[in-house]
């Protein structure tokens, strides 16, 4: 199964997400893993990469609370660089755009990260997407901050939205 899942598009999905869970958990070294099982975790990750629906299946990932951090972590960290690769089509491989909508449309939920180093990784995700698809594509992000800034109930994400605005000024 392992091989079907690695050439086909990844779906938004429970099969998919716990197939790319189960790789984010050796790539972790979760579940008290060896060097070697890190590094095939890793390669196994690399290899997903280019796959329709992937960083979608990361997104979803890293904001699942009830996961262990180092997986949601590493979710983001990967998807943070993956997006950096294939966001724009530079190279042969170009994430869709149903899935980069799909990611515009959820990314401001990873405001809600108490934890601050998901957090920071959080915020860095939002201003590299806003590199890309400012203002052309996404020409509100930096009201959308703004509006969260001023308008939202919850401290934290006051707090991490502003955050996420300074480090998306800073990478333009």
């Amino acid at each position: 199964e392992e091989e079907k899942m690695s050439r086909e598009t990844l779906q938004d999905d429970a099969g998919s997400a716990a197939y790319v869970l189960e790789v984010l958990m050796a790539a972790s070294g979760g579940c008290g893993g060896s060097d070697q099982m890190r590094s095939e975790g890793l390669k196994r990750l690399d290899g997903l990469e280019k796959q329709q629906g992937f960083c979608v299946v990361l997104l979803r990932l890293a904001l699942d609370p009830s996961l262990p951090l180092d997986p949601r972590l590493l979710s983001t960290l990967h998807l943070k660089n993956t997006i950096n690769k294939y966001w724009t089509a530079r190279s042969s491989f170009s994430m869709s755009d149903q899935d980069k909508a799909t990611i515009r449309s959820n990314v401001f939920q990873l405001l809600s990260e108490e934890n601050n180093i998901l957090s920071k990784q959080s915020q860095l995700l939002i201003a590299k997407i806003a590199r890309f698809d400012f203002p052309k594509i996404w020409p509100t992000i930096m009201g959308d901050l703004v509006k969260v800034i001023k308008e939202d109930p919850l401290l934290i994400r006051k707090i991490r939205a502003l955050q996420a605005l300074y480090r998306t000024v800073k990478d333009l």
